[in-house]
């Protein structure tokens, strides 16, 4: 906001599951993956999406204008 000024569009594209180390986890299965991956994770597909939002919503709700759209990953449709 400070380098435009005003931001009218957000896309929330984070997403995968690259752990700690950079590949992806192993085992890179629900209940095994190690805790630090698991971690690191939900921090890229899930709180990024929330401090990013947070950060830019105020000025969209005090401007009356604005829209935020998140995209996520197909995987969430696979149990």
């Amino acid at each position: 906001l400070e380098q435009f000024g005003r931001v009218d569009v957000l896309v929330n594209c984070a997403g995968g599951d690259i752990g700690v180390s950079g590949g992806k986890p192993v085992p890179n299965e629900c209940l095994e993956i190690p805790d630090p991956d698991l971690e690191i994770m939900v921090d890229r597909n899930l709180l990024t999406v929330m401090h990013m939002t947070r950060a830019i919503a105020p000025s969209m709700i005090e401007r009356g204008f604005g829209r935020i759209i998140n995209i996520s990953s197909s995987a969430g449709l696979v149990p």
